[in-house]
């Protein structure tokens, strides 16, 4: 009852967590002021007493009873509680059998620690309570006596969080002392000796006890609950940003860097028990994406302290990320873990760095990324869906080093097509795989020309396979959107886009043929090997389609999809003056795809799609397509206003009407619109628009009884 009458009170008229009025506010510290001065060194008094009595016999309310401690703690005299013969029990209680009584203890020794005051006297404070002497013998991660299986999860966060208080509060001690003699000195004013003395000393000694406990700090980033391993990340990554500002970095906090690089690579591995592959069913592919949504968010921050380690000294963090990558590559016994996050930690590294850490043969980050590129499948766990991935994306971020050296391009390219890349057995990897090769041939485009041929024949088994397989938008077994941001938006016609990041491996087609490298009547033989199947695959399922097979209409769509995407790696030039036969053969896609709205005018999608084509195609043909308008607009606007085909809502019409000029605005002043045909395109437009709007009126007037 008496603990429960002092938690009562805490909730009901002293805790600031709860949002009280002015009047209650006023009522709370008077409470709390008549306290101070008639009971609280009795209450404290009493505290001891039951916490000694029952600590043994009854440690659950003894538990309760620090409990209440520590929510008095924050405003009541420190010295009641922050007194040898109070702190000798609290430290004595770490051992104590009862989990539940080693949490409260660890909760008010925490709370100790947090009180607020000036540096000098925090730091008399925890000298005097020797926390950080009781917190450095925990240098393997637990106190002594306590394995990490036999720990509670939640007992581990406890000592965590009191870890990585007392450390934040050591670390505030440093960074006030200083700050306070050189905010003085910067506004011209002259600093007392002695407070220069004692803020010199103030920050020897927090740095002298951050040293002491830095081990401890350390060790709780191997620990494999994510929650106790996290709780030092903030204060780490405050002490790096600290550490930075500094001109010359002393070597001690050197080692700190080095020791938290070590804790970083542990803390960054995916668990032990993570699956080697997605095989066991949807269950267990389930439980396998929450793992890793576990290990993404947690890396976030990981990462983020990282990069700040790299910033501090890259010739020291590129040292490290070196010697792991050459000793995951060496050792065939590694585990993929290993592997993978060494790789990882490179391709980290890659962000923000400068251009010349990244050159082969001078640059550091180069020669690792040459050294991954070098060793192809002979790399441990290759074709491990995670290590894939880390490889694919470390070609992608150092691609320069293919520039230099072309020697490495068949393997990063044997890496991508095979069963590490496009090729494997996971879906997620192989629609990445299209996503990152779209973006190699992008930056590498020159380099790679003289081995189109060779790549496009690797390639065509993969494109032909994509085509085939179309995925249900957004239902199960949809690819991973690992694309670049803005793929699941919209696209230029206003409709949602096609999310199927597959498709930027004809994307990455159309970028290798778009050129004069290869014989022309070669580049037109692998064009139409591309678009024949998709333009059969289109003729094949429409009618299908349009009498409402969902199958059929999903694999119109996908065609469509790669014909735009096929033809967005065309330059206007090689379409049109360079290799014109580039632009027949779309104009002859085109003139089948343009069948599909009049077959289907009740599906949204497929029209939807046919206008993305159709707007690819305004940038790529240019006035070349002027010929094509006028049935382009029939087509689209086209919705069963006959007999056979009941007309859809106004409603289903009128985004086509407002979607269909981004698609054709462009052609007016269309690269080469200056042509003998273009006013009988321009007056065919004209015809075709006011047949349809006519048409719309008079039936319109019969939805409205005849009225004029």
């Amino acid at each position: 009852m008496f603990c429960r009458i002092l938690l009562a009170i805490d909730d009901d008229v002293i805790s600031l967590d709860i949002p009280r009025s002015q009047e209650e506010s006023r009522r709370s510290m008077h409470l709390k002021d008549s306290m101070r001065e008639r009971c609280i060194h009795e209450l404290a008094e009493a505290w001891y007493q039951l916490v000694a009595m029952y600590k043994d016999q009854r440690p659950g309310l003894a538990a309760m009873v620090l409990e209440a401690v520590k929510r008095y703690i924050c405003w009541i005299d420190i010295g009641l509680v922050a007194n040898s013969r109070f702190m000798s029990l609290l430290f004595s209680l770490s051992g104590a059998p009862s989990s539940e009584l080693q949490g409260a203890a660890c909760g008010c020794i925490a709370e100790v620690l947090s009180k607020r005051m000036d540096a000098f006297h925090k730091l008399r404070l925890i000298q005097q309570l020797g926390t950080v002497e009781v917190c450095k013998s925990w240098a393997r991660g637990v106190p002594p006596g306590t394995s990490v299986e036999d720990m509670e999860e939640e007992l581990a966060e406890k000592y965590a969080a009191l870890l990585a208080t007392l450390a934040n509060e050591l670390l505030d001690c440093w960074k006030r002392a200083e700050n306070g003699v050189t905010s003085i000195a910067a506004v011209g004013l002259a600093v007392d000796p002695e407070a220069l003395q004692e803020a010199r000393e103030t920050t020897e000694a927090a740095l002298g006890l951050l040293s002491e406990l830095f081990p401890a700090i350390i060790s709780a980033l191997y620990n494999p609950t994510d929650s106790v391993s996290m709780a030092v990340v903030p204060f780490l990554l405050a002490y790096m940003q600290r550490v930075r500002r500094m001109q010359d970095v002393p070597e001690r906090h050197m080692q700190h860097a080095r020791m938290a690089l070590d804790g970083l690579h542990a803390c960054a591995m995916y668990p032990s028990d993570m699956p080697l592959d997605t095989a066991d069913g949807p269950e267990g592919a389930a439980v396998v994406d929450e793992m890793e949504e576990a290990v993404t968010e947690k890396r976030r921050e990981v990462f983020t302290l990282f990069k700040n380690v790299a910033k501090l000294s890259l010739a020291e963090t590129a040292s490290f990320v070196g010697a792991r990558l050459e000793r995951a590559i060496a050792n065939s016994q590694a585990s993929f873990q290993e592997v993978e996050v060494a790789v990882t930690l490179l391709y980290q590294l890659g962000e923000g760095a400068q251009e010349e850490h990244a050159k082969p043969g001078c640059g550091v980050l180069g020669q690792m990324a040459a050294g991954i590129m070098q060793a192809g499948p002979s790399l441990p766990h290759a074709r491990n869906r995670l290590v894939a991935v880390a490889v694919l994306e470390v070609f992608v971020r150092y691609c320069r080093v293919l520039q230099t050296q072309p020697s490495l391009a068949p393997s990063v390219l044997a890496a991508v097509l095979d069963d590490r890349g496009m090729g494997h057995r996971t879906r997620a990897v192989s629609t990445r795989a299209c996503y990152l090769f779209q973006r190699l041939v992008r930056q590498l485009r020159s380099s790679l020309a003289p081995a189109a041929e060779q790549i496009l024949a690797g390639l065509e088994p993969h494109l032909a396979r994509i085509a085939a397989t179309p995925v249900a938008q957004g239902g199960p077994g949809a690819p991973a959107q690992a694309g670049a941001k803005g793929t699941q938006g919209k696209g230029p016609t206003g409709v949602a886009s096609y999310l199927d990041d597959r498709m930027y491996a004809f994307e990455a087609a159309g970028l290798l043929l778009n050129g004069d490298d290869l014989p022309e009547d070669r580049q037109r033989a692998f064009v139409q090997g591309i678009l024949a199947p998709l333009v059969q695959q289109v003729e094949a399922n429409t009618e299908r389609a349009a009498q409402g097979g969902l199958a059929e209409a999903q694999m119109v769509q996908h065609a469509l999809a790669a014909i735009s995407h096929l033809a967005k790696g065309f330059t206007h030039h090689v379409a049109t003056a360079a290799r014109p036969g580039i632009g027949e053969l779309l104009l002859q896609v085109l003139s089948v795809v343009l069948r599909v709205p009049p077959a289907a005018p009740r599906n949204k999608g497929l029209r939807a799609r046919v206008m993305g084509l159709l707007h690819r195609d305004v940038e790529v043909l240019g006035a070349k397509l002027l010929p094509y308008a006028p049935s382009a607009i029939a087509a689209l606007l086209y919705d069963g206003m006959d007999a056979r085909c009941a007309r859809p809502p106004r409603a289903d019409r009128l985004p086509v009407q407002e979607q269909l000029p981004w698609s054709l605005r462009g052609l007016p002043r269309a690269r080469g619109g200056r042509r003998p045909q273009a006013p009988a395109a321009v007056m065919g437009l004209v015809r075709a628009d006011r047949s349809v709007v006519s048409a719309a009126g008079d039936h319109g007037d019969g939805e409205r009884g005849g009225a004029p």
